[in-house]
């Protein structure tokens, strides 16, 4: 919830979240969870070790997994009689009515172009210590949003109470009760956390909220504050805050300049720069004190997290337009557009600048302020090589209303502008590192609904090779030298009890079984669930990922010369 003293609403942050987070990697399900963060500093666990035993049924943890980073870790949420607790390496925790898990941050973002996304955090997560982070909420039968009790389908609207009961517990300490808390913006070794909580109830117009950073309450007294972020390195701490008429942003307590309104500040990803928009005679973007006026309004991006290059040099964010910044030179460009524009992404080298914008019945895509003749119905995922000299991007070919999601060519990979065969599905464009290779997940067939119970296939497109098809497969990745990819496939299906979480209905969700992981076409041993994406050794040698075979929660590393 956004305060009164926001200028720039929050209406695009969905819509540019979606188009960076990747997609299902094997099932949509709650075990979809990641096992790597980008940017992290630990070393992820280079043997194979069981790390858990599941002590309860399928029917009672409900599918939600997480591992650390580093793989020497693994939680999941045990589910019974209406209560939840968190289960740390085979470690009850205490009984909650709730632990909120959000389904975006299943897949985490691997892309360093928007790492900044990956410092904000609804779902639970490991800090660099192994120590467990999570929100929760108290009272009996709640669903995701902590609502009580079942939903009448007949309600027009939900007008369920919501529990005023919510904590953040780190490891096993329970942080202070408070109506509601927000999503913890943290540190990359999660070290570092803080949030905003509303102290009387749901009305951030009406009743104060506070700043609380790593469990103790900031003393500020502000009329009202946004939501907090927090630096890369955990050392930096900002918000925008009023006091009165005045607007300014608030960085380790330190009042800065004060202007009519603010947008959320954000942090480069070194940790070096603070950037958020400002109006007082005009609209400006600032970063550390220094202003760029710009020139057309940015309706919803000043709340959305900007883009960066992969030095973190050069930013940018969409609006009305493109506007990009190099924080060295200080050159701002501007690309004005009449719509909207989204899917913002930045070259390595940080000298292009590609995104989408709306036109009269579709989008078109356009790289510095050039706009491609091809209308398009959606463009969905843009991405740069490494060195910068190619682009491809997905599109789809019918309207989401028109599109039967059953049958049909429905979507296309457009790869250095040619537009390459149409199938029921494409996934995100990768490049290797060499930027010599592209591969992406597509599926075709008839039928296929999203858990593959039909006829439908899935296989991954490597340059112009169809691999092997399977009943799924996940988003593909890189080793460091190009030379190796790997990903994750499903060969069948298994039925498990699964919970509706905004109804509490019980129910049956199909998720596919018998996972294994591809290395450059060579399969590996079968496992129940395999979770995230697999993780490349710096030297290209190894594969590491996460899995279940039956109850047994294990960390696997594969030797690659060992499947030649």
């Amino acid at each position: 919830m956004k305060m009164l003293l926001s200028f720039f609403m929050n209406s695009h942050y969905g819509t540019i979240l979606a188009g960076l987070v990747t997609v299902c990697l094997v099932s949509c399900s709650e075990a979809d969870v990641a096992t790597t963060k980008t940017g992290t500093s630990l070393a992820p666990n280079w043997h194979t070790e069981k790390l858990a035993t599941l002590s309860v049924a399928d029917d009672t943890y409900d599918h939600r997994i997480i591992f650390s980073p580093d793989g020497n870790h693994v939680a999941y949420v045990e589910v019974k009689n209406g209560q939840e607790r968190m289960v740390v390496d085979e470690k009850p925790g205490k009984w909650h009515g709730k632990i909120i898990w959000d389904n975006y941050q299943y897949q985490q973002n691997t892309d360093p172009l928007n790492h900044v996304l990956d410092r904000f955090r609804s779902s639970p997560f490991f800090t660099a210590d192994g120590i467990i982070v999570y929100r929760a909420c108290e009272g009996k039968n709640l669903d995701s949003q902590c609502r009580e009790g079942e939903l009448n389908p007949e309600d027009e609207e939900d007008n369920r109470p919501i529990s005023h009961d919510q904590k953040v517990i780190v490891g096993t300490n329970e942080g202070e009760s408070y109506p509601l808390i927000e999503w913890i913006s943290a540190s990359e070794d999660g070290r570092t956390i803080a949030y905003r909580a509303f102290k009387k109830s749901l009305l951030p117009f009406v009743d104060p909220s506070v700043i609380v950073v790593n469990g103790t309450e900031q003393k500020d007294a502000f009329d009202e504050i946004g939501d907090p972020t927090v630096s890369a390195d955990g050392k930096k701490i900002a918000y925008r805050a009023r006091k009165g008429e005045q607007a300014f942003i608030v960085e380790n307590g330190v009042q800065g300049k004060s202007f009519r309104f603010l947008s959320n500040p954000f942090y480069n990803p070194t940790s070096t720069d603070l950037v958020y928009f400002a109006v007082q005679n005009g609209l400006s973007l600032i970063v550390n004190d220094r202003e760029w006026p710009v020139s057309f309004p940015y309706p919803g991006t000043g709340d959305a997290p900007p883009i960066f290059s992969n030095d973190g040099t050069t930013l940018g964010f969409t609006g009305k337009g493109m506007i990009t910044l190099n924080l060295k030179t200080g050159h701002l460009q501007q690309f004005a557009e009449d719509n909207d524009t989204y899917y913002p992404v930045i070259s390595p080298n940080g000298l292009k600048v590609a995104y989408m914008v709306e036109g009269g019945n579709g989008q078109y895509f356009t790289l510095n302020g050039i706009k491609d003749p091809h209308e398009h119905n959606r463009i969905v995922d843009i991405a740069f090589s490494s060195d910068s000299r190619r682009i491809a991007y997905t599109v789809q070919l019918v309207s989401i209303e028109t599109s039967t999601g059953n049958s049909g060519n429905d979507m296309q990979m457009v790869i250095d502008g040619k537009p390459e065969e149409a199938y029921q599905y494409v996934g995100s464009p990768l490049f290797s590192p060499d930027s010599k290779n592209i591969a992406y997940a597509v599926r075709t067939g008839s039928g296929a609904d999203t858990y593959g119970l039909s006829d439908s296939q899935m296989f991954i497109k490597f340059n112009d090779k169809n691999m092997k098809a399977y009943r799924s497969v996940g988003s593909p990745v890189f080793s460091q030298d190009g030379k190796h990819f790997a990903y994750v496939a499903g060969r069948g299906i298994k039925e498990v009890p699964q919970r509706d979480e905004e109804r509490q209905i019980s129910s049956t969700l199909n998720m596919n079984a018998e996972t294994l992981v591809v290395i450059d076409g060579r399969e590996g041993a079968s496992y129940d669930e395999i979770f995230g994406t697999p993780v490349f050794s710096p030297d290209g040698k190894l594969v590491a990922y996460a899995a279940r075979r039956g109850s047994d929660l294990m960390w696997v590393v594969d030797n690659i010369a060992q499947r030649l």
